[in-house]
């Protein structure tokens, strides 16, 4: 029948696009289950990756207004949020549908009723506290997304310099880790501030920060950073902060500006100081200031919970009499003429939690409010012999070892010669967006440790497995003992002693994977539920750096009476540690960093920590150390020497969009295009060597080719070039018409100098593209390339572009991915 309609002169496009309807009517395709995991999933991400395509202004259901900077630290804005997030909550009640939930939720921020960054907030907060989202499958979004591979290239590979004397800039692979960034982002939608407070969440909030900040220190000091020091309210920041360019150059991140240099306002310096007197007086006191609700006093004693909840804070009760310090102060940091607080007009990485840690300013406000929550647990002594279990444990029984399995004859108690191995971390290249110069890991271990029961001890033995490291030189610093695990251990009733081998990748303080789970030896299996898996600490960065030559650093194992602790749940995933159980307790009695959360006594004896714990059976120290003598060099991102949307100098009025939807599409276009490259933009670089970056297609859509690709400076305001003027080629390993492959490729060096011009100007990248192209952008990416293009040429191209009529200007063919300047010219 194809043939004979072929001889009738119909198209084969028609026969094709018939043989398809027919197909479909034989064997239509099954409806979308809208419920279903993966299209649920898809759904959420779509919602939290749409942006409008340009700031609307105006009022909104939240209350804050279309277009305006959204804060995670604003108790205003939190509020406004949590009214959106009611809504959700309240559809859900409604349908008894989470698509349902979905679909309302995108209607709102794409009608503009919403202002999209409340509506991204809500949506994450009703996915991580909705049980039904949960169950469905839901995972929360957005996790850190991978680096583009084509930023990658051995051309670009250089050593990260950190000699001479050290700098604040040598710690920004730390602070700009995507994980730990998501980490902070994904707590403070875990305990999200709005009524009623989760158990305990205020102490939770003061020993995450601690814990974060004896981590930090830990980092510095093994570059021979000083520690962080607190803020003090009178005093100026001189430098600001600016996270890079590809950070601002997402239009994701439009919305943030670097911070600039800047103090707070003498009228709040008075403020916050009033506040911190009124706290200062409560803890002194042991109780909170007297409040009515109701026809009722309430008088509640101040303890390390509730000094958390008024610092944070997450409890609005004391407000008026307390403040709220932690979250203000966040404010107050917000780039806007110096420091503006909340709704000055401007927004700086401060005012969000899932960019704060980026900023180091962020650590010295961290480091006041800590010296304040502090402030209670100091006046404080634990004695440790006070319900210690009948074991015990010495130097020799603990080890890390980069083996799984204990040494030989580690089984046997009259072996004492057993060390730990040296643990190796290393700085590998950026992995994730928006990474900074190296991303920290460390090789794989195992603590390997032993017991013995105590001749006194009765029946089975519940216990709880406490582990802690510290840099040799701050062992009697409780504050710089940074917890790495907690488990449950039962010791039977017939059992004299206990070897246990614990992976890292067990550990209670890190976002832990269920897959990580396999064989532990911990008891009370619980499944964690909601957005609680998600929350932790980083695995990449469980492990401090230590230095080149190897840091001393001291291990400690720490017994517990879990019959005392009532650790009666565990996860399955998430952190225990930090993120505590979902519609639970926290799971352990004991003040957070128990034995380390006050000073320390035997008895009526205060003593410093490294003689109580040798003087006590249940609980040891031994030494190890980390090396970071492993240095992978660097890849360094391709610099845009522009911003696309401000590559828009040159419009024609003829700019076409693309239709599709996918992140990426082959274009399948051919001919010569011309991009601008804008003067504006490359002045701001201040250099002359450049690179161009040619974007990859993506892993499975093959290379393209081009050919003959050239600089040359642009003539007046016209697509044309100056005639008479210098027009190097642009080489890949000294050919102009080369392959780019799948990951991208970057081209030789580049001397702008040879233009020999007095004053900047504006230059093109002209080139021929050889079907099937590059790649366009998807429809809802709003960013220009201004790239001009004649399609389908013949013969030489001709000199004048401006009277040929088939010049087009595409805003989405993305062939040219950015201009790079060197590394030293950052």
């Amino acid at each position: 029948m194809l043939a004979d309609l072929v001889k009738r002169g119909v198209k084969y496009a028609a026969i094709q696009d018939a043989s398809k309807q027919w197909e479909q009517i034989k064997n239509p395709t099954p409806p979308v289950d809208q419920n279903s995991k993966e299209n649920l999933q898809n759904k959420f991400e779509q919602i939290l990756d749409w942006y409008p395509d340009n700031e609307p202004e105006g009022e909104d259901m939240s209350g804050i207004g279309l277009g305006k900077p959204f804060s995670n630290f604003s108790i205003d804005h939190l509020t406004a949020g949590a009214s959106i997030a009611r809504l959700l909550f309240d559809k859900l009640d409604e349908t008894h549908d989470v698509a349902a939930v979905l679909e309302y939720a995108d209607i709102l921020q794409k009608s503009y009723k919403v202002n999209h960054h409340v509506l991204h907030w809500a949506v994450e907060v009703f996915v991580v506290h909705s049980k039904r989202a949960k169950s469905k499958g839901l995972q929360r979004y957005p996790v850190p997304k991978p680096m583009d591979k084509s930023l990658i290239s051995n051309a670009a590979m250089t050593v990260t310099q950190r000699t001479g004397q050290p700098a604040e800039t040598w710690m920004n692979y730390w602070r700009n880790d995507a994980d730990l960034n998501y980490h902070h982002r994904h707590w403070h939608v875990v305990y999200v501030v709005e009524r009623p407070e989760l158990f305990r969440q205020g102490e939770l909030f003061g020993y995450m920060h601690a814990q974060m900040l004896a981590r930090y220190n830990a980092e510095r000091q093994s570059w021979r950073l000083p520690v962080v020091q607190a803020w003090q309210y009178n005093e100026r920041d001189p430098v600001g902060y600016n996270t890079g360019f590809e950070f601002h150059n997402d239009r994701r991140n439009r919305g943030f500006s670097p911070r600039l240099p800047g103090s707070f306002p003498d009228r709040e310096q008075t403020r916050f100081q009033r506040f911190e007197r009124a706290i200062m007086r409560a803890i002194n006191a042991d109780v909170l200031p007297p409040v009515v609700i109701g026809e009722t006093t309430r008088n509640v004693a101040m303890d390390a919970n509730w000094a958390g909840h008024v610092i944070e804070a997450s409890s609005s009760t004391w407000q008026a009499q307390l403040g709220s310090i932690h979250n203000n102060g966040h404010g107050l940091f917000i780039y806007q003429k110096g420091f503006g607080g909340f709704g000055a007009g401007g927004s700086s990485y401060m005012s969000a939690t899932v960019t704060a840690m980026r900023d180091p300013i962020f650590y010295r406000w961290h480091k006041r409010i800590d010296n304040l929550w502090q402030e209670w647990s100091s006046r404080r002594v634990t004695d440790l012999q006070t319900d210690a279990p009948a074991v015990i444990i010495r130097p020799s029984d603990i080890i890390i070892s980069n083996n799984a399995n204990p040494p030989r004859g580690f089984n046997s108690f009259s072996n004492t010669n057993f060390q730990s191995d040296d643990l190796q971390t290393y700085l590998g290249p950026p992995q994730k967006r928006y990474e900074w110069d190296n991303k920290i890991s460390h090789q794989p271990f195992t603590y390997h440790i032993r017991f013995q029961r105590a001749s006194q001890a009765q029946g089975e033995l519940n216990l709880t497995v406490r582990i802690f490291i510290c840099p040799a030189s701050e062992s009697n610093n409780r504050l710089s003992w940074i917890e790495m695990d907690k488990f449950v251990y039962r010791l039977g009733a017939d059992a004299t002693s206990a070897v246990i081998s614990r992976p890292d990748r067990h550990s209670s303080v890190i976002k832990r994977e269920r897959s990580y789970m396999e064989g532990d030896v911990e008891e009370n299996f619980t499944t964690t539920a909601t957005g609680f898996c998600e929350c932790g600490w980083p695995y990449s960065m469980l492990l401090p750096r230590g230095t080149e030559q190897g840091e001393q650093w001291r291990l400690c194992v720490f017994l517990s009476d879990n019959n005392v602790d009532s650790i009666s749940v565990r996860s399955s995933c998430g952190s225990m540690s930090f993120c505590g159980s979902s519609g639970q307790a926290y799971p352990d009695r004991r003040m957070m960093g128990y034995p380390f959360a006050t000073r320390v006594s035997l008895g009526n004896n205060e003593m410093a920590i490294e003689n109580a714990m040798s003087a006590l059976q249940n609980a040891s120290i031994s030494s190890f150390i980390i090396k970071n003598n492993v240095t992978i060099s660097p890849p360094v991102p391709a610099v845009d020497a522009w911003s696309p949307w401000v590559q828009m100098a040159v419009d024609d009025g003829m700019n076409e969009t693309s239709t599709t939807v996918a992140s990426f599409s082959p274009s399948g276009a051919g001919g010569v295009f011309r991009i601008l490259i804008d003067d504006a933009a490359m002045t701001l670089t201040n250099f002359n060597t450049i690179r161009v970056r040619f974007q990859g297609r993506g892993e499975g859509f093959g290379a393209y080719g081009i050919l003959s690709a050239y600089v040359g400076v642009q003539r007046g305001n016209s697509l044309n070039l100056r005639q008479g003027s210098n027009r190097p080629p642009i080489t890949v390993n000294g050919q102009s018409s080369f392959t780019v492959p799948e990951t991208g490729i970057i081209s030789d060096e580049m001397n702008l100098g040879i233009f020999n011009e007095s004053a900047p100007v504006d230059l093109f990248v002209t080139f021929t593209l050889q079907s099937p192209g590059c790649f366009l952008r998807p429809a809802d990416d709003i960013t220009s390339t201004s790239t001009y293009a004649i399609l389908q040429p013949t013969g030489d191209v001709p000199e004048n572009w401006q009277n040929l009529e088939d010049v087009r200007t595409s805003t989405a063919l993305y062939c040219i991915g950015g201009i790079m300047t060197p590394l030293s010219s950052t």
